[in-house]
């Protein structure tokens, strides 16, 4: 019961982000994108077992990544905008500055929904990138929470209800 509860309680919170930073965009508000990021960060920390650290605090405005975790070599894209020549834009600009050689791993996180497919993104050749893995959005967090444990979905419920944006 316990478990159903939290997750929940971050699926409602979950939605309340998406719809709030989705309104803001709309009216090119993107202060809230921004503190986004820090439980973007969070959660996919606690998810993935990984240290992700906000790019942008070491280079204000960092080309092409918010987050990054050099030891485990992922790198993160956080934006409200899913149209494919966002992706397409970002790949670009992380291969125009040879990110693939710091980051074997690529992470755009959509603050919204993303797009069924993104069919022919061009990819640096020896660089691994599947949009159906590496392109995720609240969605596919939810999807994920069933195979966490019940200790990792309350961290995350208590990121997002603890710091509500």
């Amino acid at each position: 019961m316990k478990r159903e509860f939290h997750i929940k309680e971050i699926i409602e919170e979950f939605s309340i982000l998406k719809n709030k930073l989705e309104l803001l965009s709309a009216i090119n508000l993107q202060d809230m994108n921004i503190i986004a990021e820090y439980h973007i960060q969070e959660i996919l920390n606690i998810i993935l077992d990984i240290n992700l650290k906000n790019s942008n605090s070491k280079n204000e405005n960092s080309v092409a990544i918010d987050l990054e975790d050099i030891d485990n070599s992922i790198a993160v894209q956080v934006t409200s905008t899913s149209r494919k020549n966002k992706i397409q834009e970002t790949l670009d600009k992380f291969f125009a500055n040879n990110l693939e050689t710091k980051f074997e791993v690529l992470i755009i996180f959509i603050l919204g929904k993303k797009h069924k497919d993104y069919k022919n993104l061009r990819i640096k050749e020896g660089f691994s990138f599947d949009p159906n893995e590496q392109i995720i959005d609240f969605a596919k967090i939810i999807s994920r929470l069933s195979t966490l444990s019940t200790l990792k979905i309350e961290k995350i419920k208590n990121v997002l209800k603890n710091d509500k944006l």
